[in-house]
């Protein structure tokens, strides 16, 4: 029986994985995740996947380096047999020739389990990020003069409360992990806390990303760089509560702007669709 053709979110894992492994994985790969998920161009049609535009996502990135891409695109073009899907590489890669894809693909080594997690399709699969901020209560460090006056009782009733937020904080965790690669879980949030000028009928957020709704399809029409704009001051508003990437959609879900934090310091990205 032959192996299934690769997914959508199967070619973004491991592009993510690739990118990991090169210079441009400070560039924000939690953020970019949530991006290239939503972009429609990136899905899998008639057996091809074009990589177009996940290469103009890290061209629009100011610490970008073309040399840095190279390797992990090629690497993910030798996949093409286990993927069974064909790999279309971004127009600046096309002059390559099939020897020199496999030399540059050797400068990209991602684990190979990590790997072969991603293409079995399982829940444990590795997701490139960097760590998850969970919002939990925080145990004040104590003050070491104090230490020695706490009774033996409180000290147990210490430990015992530090394994419960710990316990917690797994619990979450895992949760984040599971809707990563299941069905995301959305939870509401008001657009008044950061919509600004940006007429939004609902929002919703998962992860560190909110999708909103748009009211008035007027606002598609409005000058490019008032949006972007707008835009910008939403998405900085969205970082006071750890939501890096902000994705307007029209009625029919399809994505008509995003905006996303990238790097360090954190720079805002606006793409429109």
């Amino acid at each position: 029986m032959s192996a299934a053709r690769a997914t959508k979110n199967t070619i973004v894992e491991l592009i993510l994985l690739g990118l990991a492994q090169s210079k441009l994985k400070d560039l924000g790969l939690q953020a970019m995740r949530g991006v290239l998920q939503s972009d429609h161009r990136l899905a899998v049609l008639d057996g091809a996947v074009d990589l177009e535009s996940v290469w103009e996502l890290l061209e629009g990135q100011p610490d970008f380096e073309s040399g840095a891409a190279m390797a992990p695109f090629c690497w993910l073009k030798t996949l093409e047999p286990k993927l069974q899907v064909t790999i279309k590489l971004p127009a600046k890669l096309g002059p390559l020739t099939e020897t020199e894809i496999i030399k540059n693909a050797g400068g990209c080594r991602p684990k190979r389990e990590d790997v072969d997690k991603v293409l079995a399709g399982e829940k444990d699969a590795p997701k490139v990020r960097p760590k998850v901020e969970i919002t939990a209560p925080l145990i004040a460090p104590m003050p070491s003069g104090l230490q020695d006056t706490i009774s033996p009782r409180k000290k147990i009733l210490g430990i015992f409360s530090a394994a419960v937020v710990l316990a917690s904080v797994v619990f979450v965790g895992h949760a984040i992990l599971a809707d990563m690669v299941g069905t995301p879980k959305f939870t509401k949030i008001e657009p008044g806390l950061f919509a600004g000028d940006i007429p939004l009928r609902s929002a919703q957020k998962w992860g560190t990303e909110v999708h909103a709704s748009l009211a008035d399809a007027r606002w598609l029409s409005q000058p490019e760089e008032q949006r972007r704009k707008q835009l910008e001051r939403a998405v900085q508003k969205l970082a006071d509560q750890q939501l890096g990437v902000l994705i307007i959609e029209d009625d029919s879900n399809r994505p008509r702007a995003t905006a996303q934090l990238f790097g360090k310091p954190p720079k805002v990205f606006v793409r429109f669709y």
